[in-house]
């Protein structure tokens, strides 16, 4: 299928997500999502959404299409969070605007009951819960 021939329909807005090589040590080929979208078409219904506009969506219900362009994504218009007006030089340089929580440090186990820290080994004798 092929983008020039595809019309979204009803409040449809068809998205072009916007993405940026992604900065590392190592160079990489790969991109990595900006966090908003470029409005690439939209329905005869939309209200509010024009092509062009640069929009922000948490939607997790959208539709993904694959044309031989690349994948795009359908959402309806009130599907919308909010619009984005990217600067000269955001468009130029696009930057990240959500950053990922670092969740690499590891919990120490916490055991109350344990004999190196001084616990009590005694307890909780019944019907085999605990093996001495």
């Amino acid at each position: 299928m092929r983008l020039i021939n595809y019309k979204p329909a009803k409040n449809n807005v068809l998205l072009e997500e916007v993405k940026v090589a992604s900065s590392g040590s190592i160079v990489l080929h790969q991109e990595v999502s900006v966090g908003y979208y470029k409005v690439i078409d939209v329905g005869p219904l939309c209200q509010e959404t024009s092509v062009g506009d640069f929009v922000l969506s948490a939607l997790q219900m959208g539709t993904e299409l694959t044309f031989v362009e690349g994948k795009r994504l359908q959402i309806p218009e009130h599907g919308i969070d909010g619009y984005y007006t990217p600067s000269n030089e955001e468009l130029e340089n696009p930057v990240p605007i959500f950053t990922s929580s670092s969740t690499d440090e590891e919990e120490e186990l916490n055991v109350i009951d344990s004999s190196s820290d001084g616990g009590n080994n005694d307890l909780s004798q019944e019907l085999g819960i605990r093996n001495q």
